[in-house]
């Protein structure tokens, strides 16, 4: 270890070159040396003690480091293995997504050829409703008009003036022809043999016919109007002769009693559902009205919020589409909201208390729904109206006795019901002129009567001895109609058929 330097003085004191030192100083500080000399183990100590605590610390940190590092190639080796059973699961998934990207294209193709073949067997099928429902109206080809004939039970009322039903006569197992028996002109003292008028319509229903029976042959017609048809339904006959309850049904509706318009609208919206799974959406719009005395009004508004009767526009005369402005229009998505719009109108309609009915319609009451299609999948739309018609009963007025307003009443509607008639009949015929601009409710409907349209007139007629006479006049009207007129028949308004 090196000495401390000389202190000042004694470098202060050495001799100049070319000079003798001098003698040493008997004054020099030797306890201070010693002092010196006695701490210097203890320095050393220290300096010998220090780097090898410092060897132990970084021992033990190369300690700590090789565990650590230790630890790490562990987790290194664990984090391969684990990159590996992923890189293989991946691999795996890659196979099984272009096996599933593959089977996909397949399924999508076969999904495509299904839709075209649904397409084409949703075309075949409407093609093969028309074939049915023309092959229901006759075997020969001679119109969209077809003519069914409704006989009511006996009313309470009627049960104790007549026994049985004698001049009505059903063939078994023809549910096509009606006989209808008239009694002979009765001379002195002879009586002539009765005088039999058989009619062959589309379709007759005996008074044991329910509802839905009725329904059932009306359903093609239906279900025509939701694939894009028009279809025009008329309960046609005389006065109580059952056609409201055909067409609604009675006051306190149920079930088994309801009429052809609740049975349709049921239909309409359960096969509006079904058609959904096939891509088709359905929007639905009603509207119901009443023709009065040759005016319109509309029997969703309150009377009271009625501002004038209604006025109709011609469209487009090639089309015959006419527009009734101001005439409510509601949009509807459910068959409740429709039964509702219903008891509406019903409550609003014009009836009277006449002598052969104790709630005779005074008017004719037209409940249209309008049916809009779209399968957005194929381009396709569909657009067409739902005309169910209750109309007012046909009355003789030597027998009614109608007086005052009632009497313009029934002369009304039996020019009307002729009217209406004489233009199903031209309908029938596929030729010449339509008298529709004669009255208010032809010229209403025209869109809905020819062309492609298909018509249903549902004539009713009463089993009642009374009304003998008034139902062979019904019968007759229909018959002007039907199949036999196309065959080459004449008119039998004058004359036996």
């Amino acid at each position: 270890m090196p000495l401390p330097p000389p202190a000042a003085s004694a470098v202060s004191e050495l001799p100049e070159p070319g000079q003798h030192p001098p003698a040493p100083s008997q004054d020099l500080e030797l306890p201070g040396q010693a002092s010196l000399l006695a701490s210097e183990p203890q320095t050393s100590g220290e300096s010998i003690r220090q780097p090898m605590e410092r060897e132990e610390q970084l021992e033990e940190t190369l300690q700590y480091q090789a565990q650590v590092i230790w630890r790490l190639e562990g987790d290194k080796a664990e984090l391969k293995g684990l990159i590996r059973d992923l890189t293989a699961q991946l691999e795996d998934r890659e196979a099984e997504l272009g096996m599933a990207q593959a089977s996909l294209e397949q399924q999508r193709q076969e999904v495509k050829e299904l839709e075209q073949q649904l397409q084409q067997s949703d075309t075949e099928r409407r093609v093969l409703l028309d074939i049915v429902h023309e092959l229901k109206v006759t075997q020969e080809w001679w119109g969209n008009v077809r003519v069914f004939c409704r006989v009511h039970p006996l009313l309470a009322s009627e049960q104790g003036a007549q026994k049985g039903m004698g001049h009505l006569y059903f063939p078994p197992g023809d549910k096509k022809t009606l006989v209808f028996s008239r009694p002979g002109e009765t001379y002195v003292g002879h009586r002539r043999k009765n005088k039999d008028f058989p009619f062959t319509f589309d379709r007759i229903f005996p008074p044991s016919a329910s509802q839905e029976e009725v329904f059932e042959e009306v359903a093609l017609l239906v279900q025509s109007a939701l694939d894009g048809n028009h279809v025009c339904i008329f309960a046609y006959g005389q006065m109580g002769s059952g056609k409201t309850y055909t067409m609604e049904g009675p006051k306190e509706v149920s079930p088994d009693t309801a009429g052809l318009i609740p049975w349709a609208v049921q239909q309409v919206f359960r096969a509006s559902r079904e058609m959904e799974a096939k891509g088709w959406k359905h929007l639905f719009h009603a509207s119901y009205l009443e023709i009065y005395n040759e005016a319109l009004w509309d029997l969703l508004v309150p009377p009271a919020e009625r501002s004038s009767n209604l006025k109709i526009r011609l469209v487009n005369k090639v089309t015959k589409k006419v527009h009734v402005p101001g005439l409510s229009c509601v949009s509807i998505t459910s068959e409740e909201e429709v039964l509702e719009l219903l008891q509406t109108a019903k409550a609003q309609r014009a009836t009277a208390k006449m002598r052969l009915n104790e709630h005779s319609s005074r008017s004719h009451g037209i409940f249209q729904l309008h049916i809009e299609g779209q399968k957005a999948s194929h381009e396709l739309c569909t657009s067409a109206v739902l005309n169910l018609v209750d109309l007012a009963g046909s009355e003789r007025l030597d027998k009614s006795q109608p007086t005052g307003e009632q009497e313009k009443e029934t002369q009304a509607i039996n020019s009307s019901l002729y009217n209406l008639s004489r233009v199903i009949m031209a309908v029938s015929k596929k030729g010449g002129h339509v008298p529709y601009s004669d009255n208010k409710m032809t010229y209403l409907l025209q869109e809905f009567l020819g062309g492609s349209s298909k018509t249903l007139m549902l004539v009713n007629i009463s089993p009642s001895e009374e009304n003998l006479a008034e139902s062979l006049r019904s019968l007759r009207i229909a018959d002007l109609v039907s199949v036999r007129l196309a065959r080459g028949g004449g008119s039998c308004l004058d004359g036996g058929p």
